[in-house]
């Protein structure tokens, strides 16, 4: 996954160099909007199992009020990953299953106004995941684990992008978000009646595309 994280990397790099080289005053006031877009979770690693997932997709609601510079919204976002591998004590399986979290966030965004319909931002954010594991890995003759576990955990996200005034109260955001939950706990219950417990660490970046409607 080195190249995900190169490329994401060079477009945070990019919208920095745009918001120190573009010198539209943006909507100010109440706000709803949407965003979507594809996502990709770090490999999970724990107790001897490893997991890698597919591109998956986050699909969300924000509200929050637009002070002009500063920015304050409440981010509600679901997002789901099927399983791609599981490998557990370097076997391969045959495995099938998802990854899915519904988090709560409180974000703040730092935007500079300038002379253009083109707003760069960059913002932080702190909050609630609840993250589900299901699925199942058989591997050897006669072995199955099946995980089917629910976490609560403390989120923070980092994120930066593009905001375009497309209409007096309409806003189009493109959006790099990168979001973490640390020590999530998994457990999977073997055939035999097995069970093996540990933590993981829920890292998630997201490409995004939103729509705000100003009131």
């Amino acid at each position: 996954m080195n190249w995900k994280r190169i490329l994401l990397t060079a477009v945070l790099v990019c919208l920095i160099m745009i918001s120190g080289i573009i010198p539209a005053m943006a909507e100010e006031g109440v706000y709803l909007g949407i965003h979507t877009g594809p996502n990709w979770i770090d490999d999970t690693q724990t107790s001897g199992t490893t997991g890698e997932m597919d591109t998956g997709y986050a699909a969300g609601l924000t509200g929050g009020y637009d002070f002009g510079m500063f920015r304050v919204e409440a981010q509600g976002t679901y997002r789901k990953n099927d399983i791609d591998k599981i490998n557990i004590f370097g076997n391969s399986t045959i495995c099938d299953g998802d990854i899915s979290s519904a988090a709560l966030m409180l974000n703040a965004y730092f935007e500079y106004e300038n002379s253009t319909p083109i707003t760069p931002f960059i913002g932080a954010g702190a909050g609630f995941n609840r993250i589900k594991y299901k699925g199942y890995a058989k591997y050897g003759s006669a072995t199955t684990v099946t995980y089917n576990t629910s976490e609560n955990a403390f989120a923070w996200s980092l994120a930066a992008g593009l905001a375009w005034k497309i209409s007096g109260k309409m806003t189009l955001d493109f959006l790099y978000q990168y979001l973490r939950s640390n020590d999530v706990d998994v457990a999977g219950t073997s055939n035999w009646g097995l069970t093996s417990k540990g933590q993981i660490d829920y890292e998630v970046q997201n490409i995004l595309v939103g729509l705000r409607w100003y009131f």
